[in-house]
């Protein structure tokens, strides 16, 4: 750390966690305090956060206590939903960046009085109950840079985006949907210039603008269960596992991480030849459940910490 030019802009323990009450979820009073963000100074944290100069960051998520999470030898963390002040202070504290979960394209129900979205709904993910949404509508498009001022001003350094590719809308393009996306990613860097933007699968916007790709996570790709011929070798699936292959190593090659998230028993001698698999790609593995609520094997951190 050099003396004189890192400002450490941490708030009291005490304070952070009065001001939250400890709660993972954003609340109506909390949204409306950061609703109007288009006019503010942007906002630099010029901390000094473990793995961010480096290709292979240890990361690793999940509703985990705060103590555990910031010690156990993880770089990056997703804590989840924004608005953790405490669990945030806490590894950030531990040099720990902290990651926000923020769907890109799909609503909430939960969520939907904050939101204030007006657009229409373009289908459906059943499996998790949630509202697919039109991305170039600008009241989502307020909605999300809202929700990442949110996060944070309550103590998060980056964003995980999650959902893929967004769904196109009628009349629109693949383009447009890259357009508006890229947009609302300048207007939150505009604000924020030191948040990190990790992308779950959106392959297709990372390769129109790069530019906003710190980090692109994939899930399964080293256990490939949907073709067996593929097991820790994806290349070997010429349909689905060896195109997203290619798209990460390509990614890599740009100077993103790659982080593959793996769902096996992370105590398994399986997860153990998986995370092999992993790593010899220069990937970073995270190995859990597909709730992420078990504490997984991460890069160089084992399981159960």
């Amino acid at each position: 750390m050099k003396s004189g030019r890192l400002v450490i802009l941490f708030t009291s323990l005490a304070a952070a966690a009065a001001g939250c009450g400890g709660g993972a979820h954003e609340t109506s009073a909390s949204t409306s305090a950061a609703s109007s963000t288009s006019s503010k100074a942007a906002t630099v944290d010029w901390s000094w956060y473990r793995g961010d100069w480096n290709s292979m960051p240890s990361f690793g998520g999940g509703d985990a206590p705060a103590w555990s999470a910031a010690y156990a030898g993880f770089d990056w963390f997703e804590t989840g939903y924004p608005g953790d002040s405490w669990k945030n202070e806490v590894l950030r504290g531990a040099s720990v960046r902290p990651f926000a979960y923020i769907n890109l394209s799909e609503l909430d129900p939960g969520l939907a009085g904050q939101a204030n979205y007006s657009g229409s709904i373009l289908g459906w993910n059943g499996g998790w109950g949630l509202q697919l949404v039109d991305v170039t509508d600008w009241s989502w498009q307020d909605w999300l840079v809202r929700r990442a001022d949110y996060a944070y001003q309550t103590g998060s350094r980056g964003i995980k985006w999650d959902a893929r590719d967004p769904e196109i809308p009628w009349g629109k393009s693949r383009w447009d949907v890259n357009d508006a996306i890229a947009s609302v990613m300048q207007r939150i860097r505009d604000q924020h210039p030191d948040l990190k933007f990790i992308f779950n699968q959106g392959f297709e916007f990372a390769s129109a603008y790069p530019q906003y790709i710190d980090a692109m996570e994939t899930e399964g790709l080293f256990s490939c269960k949907s073709y067996g011929p593929a097991w820790l070798q994806p290349w070997n699936d010429p349909w689905w596992w060896g195109p997203q292959y290619d798209h990460m190593k390509a990614l890599q090659n740009r100077g993103a991480v790659i982080i593959v998230a793996e769902y096996l028993d992370p105590w398994s001698w399986e997860a153990s030849q998986v995370y092999d698999a992993i790593t010899g790609q220069g990937f970073v593995p995270y190995i859990t459940n597909e709730g992420w609520n078990a504490r997984g094997r991460g890069l160089y951190v084992n399981p159960g910490w």
